[in-house]
């Protein structure tokens, strides 16, 4: 992930205004505001068929983790209720330095990870001077 930081900033630099970087739980918190975000960015339309797309797919949930109809907010912050803080921890210190450079926050103990008060994520920007 730092490498995929660090070629963004280089194709920001070479390419200003052309390229668009997104992670992946802004489309999932906020699919149907991220998804007119990327269209405009792109300089597409609106049809009524991304419309329904849109509708259709975060509106539902019919199915199982590996579905397309979901409600796509309850996904990206599983992982505070599923998983172990140890093994948080372990992923935290492999990823420490890509988490701090996308804007991830660090969880410090069990507690504070499983809390509805803690949102893991903060504004980031790409620096392009790399």
């Amino acid at each position: 992930m730092v490498s995929d930081y660090v070629a963004a900033g280089r194709l920001m630099a070479k390419y200003p205004n052309r390229i668009m970087t997104l992670r992946y739980e802004e489309l999932a918190l906020n699919p149907n505001s991220t998804a007119y975000e990327v269209i405009k960015f792109l300089r597409l339309s609106v049809t009524p068929s991304i419309k329904e797309f849109l509708y259709t797919h975060t509106n539902v949930n019919v199915a199982g983790f590996d579905s397309t109809f979901r409600i796509s907010r309850d996904v990206p912050f599983k992982w505070k209720t599923s998983l172990y803080f140890d093994y948080v921890d372990e992923i935290q210190t492999a990823c420490r330095e890509a988490m701090s450079l996308w804007g991830y926050k660090l969880v410090y103990n069990a507690s504070q990870m499983t809390s509805k008060d803690f949102y893991p994520m903060e504004p980031y920007t790409i620096s392009q001077r790399l």
